[in-house]
């Protein structure tokens, strides 16, 4: 299964969901807005793979980084979102992913 978190460095505590998904053989790959030195060891350690783009609210980029993991890894089966609104794009993005 793969899921892919849309920014798991926030709120900080959201590297536990992570963690309990990849504890299940989860593929859990984050798309983040931050320099990857940036996010705790916590979050790392969650992450199967991690692709960072320069803003969440910027559709091509966030849908260039589900194509790469389509590529990697296969089928996405779920998206899950760490932030509450990630501008008008998710909901195009939503249309092609499903939310859990």
């Amino acid at each position: 299964m793969n899921v892919v978190f849309i920014s798991p460095h926030f709120p900080l505590y959201f590297h536990n969901f992570c963690s309990r998904l990849k504890q299940r053989n989860v593929n859990v790959l984050g798309i983040i807005d931050t320099d990857y030195q940036n996010i705790s060891q916590e979050t790392k350690n969650s992450l199967t793979d991690c692709y960072c783009v320069n803003s969440l609210d910027n559709y091509d980029e966030v849908y260039r980084a589900v194509a790469y993991f389509i590529s990697k890894y296969g089928r996405i089966d779920c998206r899950c979102a760490g932030k509450v609104s990630l501008g008008r794009g998710d909901g195009r993005l939503a249309a092609k992913i499903s939310f859990c």
